[in-house]
């Protein structure tokens, strides 16, 4: 008895250690498959903006959508992409990209870290300019479509002709006391 334990016990232990790395195989092809559904979800945006579809960049977006800046304001989608749509009457937009650092899901929602580049030329003088923000977004699941439910921007640069113009950067957070 004993010893068809100790066989039933090395089966076991023989088949999780020959599983391990199938199912870390597995974790890492789900992984990259969520990074290039969020860098596709991020990549429609900015195309929509370089495109000035700001129809089509609320979409994007769920209906209880949150957007906080550095400075603290809170708006909800109408009023992000309106602000964004309000900047294309002083700067035109040629290039965005967005770079993941990070992407972790738990069941429908994504949590992704991400820097957003958008260059641009003043439509006044035609200066160049580029704005550099680092968020941290929450993307939910919804009918199979990642759409952004939350952003929280914890810093915005806008460089103007190669010089930082306005650095925003969101205040640390206090420990609890």
């Amino acid at each position: 008895m004993k010893k068809s334990l100790a066989l039933v016990f090395a089966a076991v232990v023989g088949a999780a250690l020959l599983n391990a790395p199938i199912a870390a195989q597995a974790d890492a092809a789900s992984d990259a498959v969520l990074q290039s559904q969020i860098q596709s979800a991020y990549d429609a945006q900015c195309s929509d903006v370089i495109s000035g579809d700001f129809a089509n960049l609320a979409k994007s977006q769920t209906g209880d959508y949150t957007g906080t800046a550095p400075n603290g304001t809170v708006m909800d989608s109408a009023k992000s992409v309106a602000g964004l749509q309000a900047m294309t009457a002083q700067v035109t937009f040629v290039a965005c990209k967005a770079q993941l650092a990070s992407v972790q899901q738990s069941g429908s929602t994504a949590v992704a870290s991400v820097t957003t580049t958008l260059d641009g030329k003043t439509v006044a003088g035609a200066t160049p300019l580029s704005m550099i923000s680092t968020s941290v977004d929450t993307w939910t699941n919804t009918s199979g479509a990642w759409l952004m439910s939350k952003s929280i921007v914890s810093e915005t640069k806008i460089i103007v002709n190669g010089k930082v113009l306005q650095d925003m950067v969101a205040p640390a957070a206090k420990p609890p006391r």
